[in-house]
C-alpha cells in the first residue's frame, strides 16, 4: 500500500486539500470584483492586468474541482488495477481501450499552482505512456504549471514549477506495475 501512496504524490494530503480549497474559495470571492473592475478600466495597462487577474481567479476557482477529479481518477484506476490483478501478467483490457500488463510503461505528470501566499502541486493519475491521452495530459499539466505555477511570493513556487515543467517534458515519472510490486516486496 505504501507504493500506491507514493504514486499518489508526495504532498501532505491535509495541507494540500486545505490550501486548494482556500485558493478556490478566495478566487471565487475575488472573481466578481475583478470582472466589475475590468469594465471600468481606463488604460490598457489596467485592462491587461485585470485580464491576467481574471484568468488566475478562474483557474483558482477550477483548482479544487480539477484536483478532486484527478484524485477520483487515480482511485478509480488503482481500483480497476486491483480488480484485474490476475490478468495483468498477460494483459488486462482497460475500458478506455488500451491494454495494461505488469510491464506497460505508465507515466504521471505534475501540476503546480501558486497564489501569492500558497503553492500547491499534485500529480495526475497514471497514464499509459504510449496512449494519446498521455500526450494531452503532458501538454496540459505542463502548460498550467508554466502559466500558474510562478505566482508565489517566495522561491517555493519557482522551484516547484521548474521541477514540474522539466519533469513533465522529460516524462521523468515513468514506472511499470512490476517495478511497483518489486519495491513493495
Amino acid at each position: 500500500m505504501s507504493t500506491i501512496d507514493s504514486v499518489y504524490g508526495t504532498y501532505k494530503a491535509g495541507k494540500f486539500w486545505l490550501v486548494a480549497a482556500a485558493i478556490s474559495l478566495g478566487s471565487g470571492i475575488l472573481l466578481p470584483d475583478l470582472l466589475r473592475s475590468i469594465g471600468t478600466s481606463t488604460t490598457p495597462e489596467n485592462s491587461l492586468l485585470g485580464a491576467l487577474l481574471i484568468a488566475l481567479a478562474i483557474f483558482g476557482v477550477c483548482l479544487l474541482p480539477f484536483a478532486m477529479w484527478q484524485h477520483v481518477a487515480r482511485k478509480k484506476f488503482f481500483s480497476w488495477l486491483e480488480g484485474q490483478s490476475a490478468l495483468l501478467e498477460t494483459g488486462a483490457k482497460h475500458p478506455d481501450g488500451y491494454t495494461v500488463t505488469l510491464d506497460t510503461p505508465l507515466v504521471r505528470y505534475r501540476v503546480v499552482f501558486s497564489a501569492l501566499f500558497a503553492t500547491v502541486s499534485f500529480t495526475s493519475k497514471p497514464y499509459v505512456l504510449q496512449d494519446r491521452s498521455a500526450g494531452f495530459a503532458q501538454a496540459s499539466f505542463t502548460f498550467f504549471s508554466f502559466v500558474f505555477g510562478w505566482w508565489f511570493l517566495g522561491l517555493e513556487g519557482i522551484v516547484e514549477t521548474a521541477k514540474a515543467i522539466v519533469g513533465n517534458l522529460r516524462s521523468s515519472e515513468v514506472f511499470t506495475l512490476r517495478q511497483l510490486l518489486t519495491k513493495e516486496a
